[in-house]
């Protein structure tokens, strides 16, 4: 497997098997696979925008798939546009 490492956030990871041409998302210490994305099946990264308790916009990075679906690559939301950019 050639795999490029996305980012990983808490205890979570993602990454890009550019040899099978998958998203890997899974657990950082367990290595437990929590989802393995086809990547021809995604139509579309976003990113998500939400409001925290203080009324301060936060954003996560998600992929949209073919099918509609929206899969987040974090729990959690980041209130600078850009960490989530990046």
């Amino acid at each position: 497997m050639v795999a490029v490492f996305i980012f990983r956030s808490g205890l979570d990871q993602v990454l890009l098997d550019r040899g099978s041409n998958r998203i890997i998302i899974g657990k950082r210490f367990s290595k437990r696979v929590l989802r393995t994305i086809d990547c021809q099946s995604i139509s579309d990264v976003t990113i998500d925008c939400g409001v925290d308790s203080d009324g301060d916009t936060t954003y996560r990075v998600q992929l949209v798939l073919k099918s509609g679906e929206t899969i987040p690559l974090t729990k959690a939301y980041v209130s600078i546009k850009e960490t989530a950019e990046f």
